[in-house]
C-alpha cells in the first residue's frame, strides 16, 4: 500500500477518534456540584451485582451511596481528594488502604472511584492523560486502564450528559444506567 493511502487512513481514523469524544462541557455547567441516582452491575471474573447508586459531587467531595435490592446492604463512600472513607448501615466504618483493600477484595478488583466524578458526566478526568478510542469494544477513552463508553446521552441543564455508561478495566467490567441527574448538590 502506498504511503499516501497510510496517510489517507491514518488520518480518518484520528478524525474517527475526536468525532467520538462527546463535546465538551461548557463554561457555565457547574462540574462542581451535580448529582445523580441510577443503577449500577458489576463484574469481575465470575461473580456479578447489581445495586442502585447515588452520587453527589461538590468540589473536590464526593459522595457514592449504594443499596441493595429493596433498600439492603447500604454502603457509602466519601472521597474528598485526600482519602477514601467507607460506611456501611451497621456503622462500620474504614478509611484508607483499609478501605479500598476491602472495596477490592468484595468486588474482586479495583474500582475508579477517583475518576468517577468525570466520568459520569462523559468526560476524561482532566488530571490524567486520556487517549480517544474507537476500538473494537466500542470505548470512547481510555484513561487510567480503563475504557469508558458512554452508551446514550440527553440533554440536562443546557448540557449532553449520559444516561448509560460502560467502564472496561483490569479484570472487570461495571456498567451503570442514570436514572435522573440533579443540579447542586
Amino acid at each position: 500500500m502506498s504511503s499516501q493511502r497510510w496517510a489517507v487512513m491514518l488520518a480518518c481514523g484520528l478524525l474517527t477518534a475526536c468525532a467520538s469524544l462527546p463535546p465538551p462541557v461548557s463554561k457555565d455547567f457547574d462540574v462542581g456540584a451535580w448529582g445523580l441516582n441510577g443503577r449500577l452491575a458489576i463484574r469481575y471474573g465470575g461473580e456479578a451485582a447489581t445495586a442502585a447508586f447515588r452520587w453527589r459531587q461538590v468540589g473536590d467531595f464526593s459522595v457514592l451511596e449504594l443499596s441493595g435490592p429493596f433498600g439492603t446492604g447500604g454502603l457509602r463512600a466519601t472521597l474528598d481528594g485526600q482519602g477514601l472513607v467507607l460506611e456501611d448501615a451497621r456503622g462500620g466504618r474504614l478509611e484508607g488502604e483499609a478501605a479500598r483493600n476491602w472495596l477490592e477484595q468484595s468486588v474482586g478488583g479495583p474500582l475508579p472511584l477517583g475518576h468517577l466524578r468525570w466520568w459520569l458526566l462523559g468526560r476524561p478526568d482532566p488530571a490524567l492523560e486520556s487517549v480517544a478510542d474507537p476500538a473494537p469494544d466500542g470505548a470512547v477513552f481510555r484513561q487510567a486502564g480503563w475504557g469508558v463508553t458512554a452508551e446514550h446521552f440527553e440533554s440536562w441543564a443546557g448540557e449532553s450528559l449520559p444516561t448509560r455508561l460502560k467502564l472496561i478495566g483490569p479484570g472487570g467490567e461495571l456498567r451503570l444506567a442514570v436514572t435522573r441527574w440533579e443540579s447542586g448538590p
